[in-house]
């Protein structure tokens, strides 16, 4: 959980640091309010604050996050991440600065943090009330003109261009001391998170949890905390219902949240893809473009049902007509049952979404051969016959609507025109044959389409022959091959090609969320939910970013297959 407080600019000399410079401030509203008593809630101000109210540059705010040598690891995906954009200090015990494995100096992964010893002898849970009180004081002589200082651990994820814009509503020369405040009937109005029985039991120690005690000296002093919206204290999919895609009734999400909590180890590396390696393009003169496209949505390895239909309608489906697309061929139907029986559901969706070799299982997954997705091809030509553009996307992926238009801007779709992604790098891509998400003009899918009819006539057709093979033997120039089309939210950088402005603009986000790390309590929520958390996540972060005007599309395709 954070805690932020904040102490005047002094003119003393400050710790030099290298800091990437932020994008503009951009504006919004900062939600806030204070924890009632009597009404057991959050009353929220009469008005929101404005942010971008006081000038405010990540490099003014310095984070301390607690260190223990037990969880020490845990750091690992936070320096890797968020923090490499950010100034950050860790909060250790005398014993974790001698035992550390991790941070000596140059060899710290990702950010090069700066190891605080706040003298603490234990290195246990309870010992990070120590290390904060100590920690914050030491961070304050360490960074005397530094505006805010932060305390939190290391499973939160912070939004850094959100969090300095939330802190830019408040004037830093004011003592303000914010965070998220719940009301428990246990604790009253205390920024204590924990909602397990167990830690209910426990309030008899609380004078040693550090949210408690942190209250109780910020009131000693004559003020309260502040409650921020933007600071949230759950992982993302727990504000969303998994068969609706909504968020829950009654909760008032913050449009750009700030911080998510409890989201530790490889499920923080997919947060960071979702919302710092990804672009959105400005398209506000193209978006009229998307009334020519009609999205077949599919999947590999089950039936599609009508809460899948709700969970795309109620994200990225808005932009879009959407309709649910099978395999309707009786061949390849047995095919999927006879691979969902030799695989486990969950496997058999890895397999398809990381794109891995299939080895014997190959002949039992219909995506292999070409007959499905030309069968769900057909489906979209047959049932939206005024669009120009047919996409196909899997179930377990994300469209960026804004990408795609000004993809559409950049292209004729009176010629025949098949866009597809590449995997590999510039110097050794390669064209995924079996790759499932692909742009299709109608031109060309027509194209398609006849050919196999008559090559079925003739009986000359190779049943397993892939849709990119096909349009790719009708016409090579007709394969239009961009390196940013598709990526994995588990993809270091993007899937080929270099990032324009450390991101990339891709129209489709295969989401391979690894929740693996996550309390049990959330893996559910966190799977469950991804398109809903891709969907806010991406639009939290949207009036930051920003794409290349030159999208890297190459037209025909000489690479490898």
């Amino acid at each position: 959980m954070s805690y932020l407080w904040v102490f005047l600019e002094s003119a003393a000399d400050i710790l030099s640091v290298t800091i990437p410079s932020a994008a503009p401030c951009a504006p919004s509203r900062i939600s806030f309010g204070t924890c009632d008593n009597a009404r057991k809630s959050i009353v929220a101000a009469a008005s929101p604050r404005d942010a971008c109210a006081h000038a405010l540059a990540p490099s003014d705010v310095v984070f301390g996050v607690w260190h223990s040598l037990a969880t020490e690891a845990r750091l690992v995906p936070m320096l890797q991440t968020w923090a490499q954009s950010a100034q950050i200090v860790l909060l250790a015990s005398r014993a974790g600065t001698s035992g550390t494995r991790l941070f000596h100096g140059s060899d710290a992964p990702g950010s090069n943090p700066l190891l605080l010893d706040t003298g603490v002898l234990e290195d246990d849970y309870f010992s990070t009330l120590g290390k904060a009180f100590i920690g914050l004081a030491m961070m304050h002589a360490r960074f005397p003109r530094a505006k805010w200082f932060v305390v939190l651990g290391d499973d939160n994820y912070v939004l850094l261009a959100n969090y300095v814009a939330a802190l830019s509503a408040f004037d830093p020369q004011q003592p303000w001391a914010l965070t998220r405040m719940v009301y428990r009937n246990a604790f009253q109005c205390k920024g204590i998170y924990q909602r397990s029985g167990g830690d209910v039991k426990k309030a008899a120690q609380e004078d040693k949890f550090h949210d408690i005690a942190f209250q109780r000296m910020v009131e000693g002093l004559g003020y309260s905390f502040t409650h921020v919206n933007e600071f949230l204290h759950e992982p993302p999919g727990y504000y969303f219902s998994p068969r609706t895609g909504q968020a829950h009734g009654g909760v008032a999400l913050p449009a750009r949240p700030a911080v998510l909590h409890y989201v530790p180890g490889s499920y923080m590396q997919h947060l960071h893809a979702l919302t710092a390696e990804i672009c959105t393009c400005d398209s506000s003169a193209h978006m009229d473009l998307l009334k020519t496209v009609a999205v077949g949505v599919y999947s590999d390895y089950r039936r599609l049902t009508a809460e899948d239909r709700q969970r795309v309608n109620n994200t990225w489906g808005k932009a879009f007509d959407v309709e649910l697309v099978e395999c309707e061929s009786e061949q390849d139907s047995d095919a999927q049952q006879r691979g969902a029986a030799s695989l486990s559901g969950r496997r058999l969706q890895d397999l398809f979404s990381h794109q891995k070799g299939l080895g014997s299982n190959a002949q039992q997954i219909p995506h292999v051969g070409g007959r499905c997705h030309l069968s769900r091809l057909d489906q979209l030509l047959t049932h939206h016959p005024g669009k120009q553009w047919l996409l196909l996307v899997d179930i377990d992926s994300y469209v960026i609507a804004a990408n795609l238009a000004v993809r559409l801007a950049a292209l004729g779709a009176r010629e025949p025109i098949c866009l597809v992604g590449v995997t590999g790098g510039d110097a050794a891509a390669t064209l995924d044959y079996r790759a499932g998400d692909v742009l299709l003009s109608r031109a060309l899918a027509e194209r398609v389409l006849e050919e196999r009819e008559q090559s079925d006539a003739e009986q000359a057709a190779d049943p397993s022959a892939p849709l990119l093979q096909l349009a790719q033997s009708i016409d090579a120039q007709a394969l239009v091959v961009d390196a940013t089309f598709a990526r994995g939210s588990d993809d270091s950088g993007g899937s080929g090609g270099a990032a324009a402005a450390g991101c990339t603009a891709p129209v489709v986000v295969q989401l391979r969320p690894d929740v693996s790390d996550l309390r049990p309590e959330f893996e559910k929520t966190e799977e469950g939910c991804k398109l809903s958390v891709a969907h806010y996540l991406v639009r939290a972060v949207a009036a930051r970013s920003g794409c290349s005007a030159r999208l890297d599309m190459t037209k025909g395709f000489a690479g490898g297959g």
